[in-house]
């Protein structure tokens, strides 16, 4: 069938949906149940609406990346983003104050809203851990304050059957230490910080344990996790966005779907960028592509980015609350249970 009759005929099947909402609205006597029966009519607009623009969105940034550039490995010259560095938390006057050096954003989209923290300086990034493993996993707020930081973030992939998170999946590396080392999980990508605090985004496909030794070795990692490619589908199983200023080129199923979404940027001068963003009809929104995350971290001036684990697992937490609480209804006050996360030294 051609697309243009499929669009239609999805069309006429929500045209009959809400004639028969329609109808129960007209016969129905009880000014209960019409209340009920115009909410659901109002919810099914909205819904719908959303979707359409969008569809809309979606289509006009393709049109502007189309011809993009292909994913490489990010290449930061280490001289210069020293210099940006060290002139971008010359900025920032010594204090005793932990918030000193960090920006809290709200980001609103046409199917999402996001918060942002702007880390001036990348050295208070690390990766703290419930580390040597058990069954269960602690709550992002928890993880936060026994690292004695001021803010955390979910990143890395972990075993989260019911709700266990005692473990990650993949690879994880604290303080220059790999904790874990199982890198079979096809289109594995590490993503983390060197000694030198800059962002790294190292494919570890075909790489064995050994392979993952060496590499923190030579590149100097000192805190990273690890998220796959395209494990089960590509709109939402994707890792880097941007590559040394370059956007991903965008193809496919990464055009759709909608959910929630962690993310961690970095920009020319060092900054750190850690994105949490709403979906799942949290809050009347439902979530971002990838499109909306490369557009956002671009105009947020990021020149590497990488997309995490996120859907249910996505949590924001900073100076003593919740900016982002997981989608599940019954963690909606908090997090899933989490082996690690990345968080902000006071």
């Amino acid at each position: 069938m051609p697309d243009g009759a499929k669009t239609g005929s999805k069309h006429i099947k929500i045209y009959r949906k809400f004639a028969i909402l329609y109808i129960l609205y007209m016969m129905e006597k009880n000014s209960v149940a019409k209340k009920i029966v115009i909410s659901v009519i109002m919810v099914a607009v909205f819904s719908v609406v959303t979707w359409l623009i969008a569809v809309s969105m979606v289509d006009s940034v393709m049109a502007e990346t189309a011809g993009g550039n292909e994913v490489q490995l990010m290449a930061i010259d280490n001289g210069q983003q020293a210099e940006n560095m060290e002139k971008s938390q010359g900025d920032v006057k010594k204090s005793n104050d932990p918030l000193n050096g960090i920006e809290l954003k709200l980001i609103s989209g046409y199917t999402f809203s996001a918060k942002m923290l702007i880390i001036k300086d990348p050295s208070r990034v690390r990766l703290a851990s419930i580390y040597p493993w058990r069954d269960k996993g602690i709550e992002l707020h928890e993880l936060v304050k026994e690292a004695d930081a001021i803010a955390g973030i979910n990143g890395g992939l972990y075993f989260q059957g019911r709700n266990s998170g005692g473990r990650p999946e993949g690879v994880s590396v604290s303080d220059g230490e790999i904790q874990y080392n199982s890198p079979a999980t096809h289109g594995l990508h590490l993503v983390g910080l060197t000694n030198d605090n800059v962002l790294r985004i190292i494919d570890l496909t075909g790489k064995k344990a050994a392979d993952v030794e060496k590499i923190v070795k030579e590149e100097g990692i000192r805190d990273a996790v690890t998220f796959p490619e395209e494990r089960r589908d590509e709109s939402n199983w994707f890792v880097p966005i941007i590559v040394d200023g370059k956007e991903r080129v965008v193809k496919n199923g990464l055009r759709c779907c909608i959910n929630p979404r962690t993310v961690v940027g970095q920009r020319a001068d060092g900054a750190i960028l850690l994105m949490a963003v709403n979906g799942r009809g949290t809050s009347a929104h439902f979530g971002a592509t990838a499109v909306d995350l490369i557009r956002v971290m671009k105009e947020n001036g990021a020149v590497n980015a990488a997309n995490l684990d996120g859907g249910s697992s996505t949590c924001l937490y900073f100076n003593g609350k919740y900016e982002q609480t997981s989608t599940t209804l019954y963690y909606a006050k908090g997090s899933w249970n989490l082996p690690n996360a990345f968080v902000v030294d006071k």
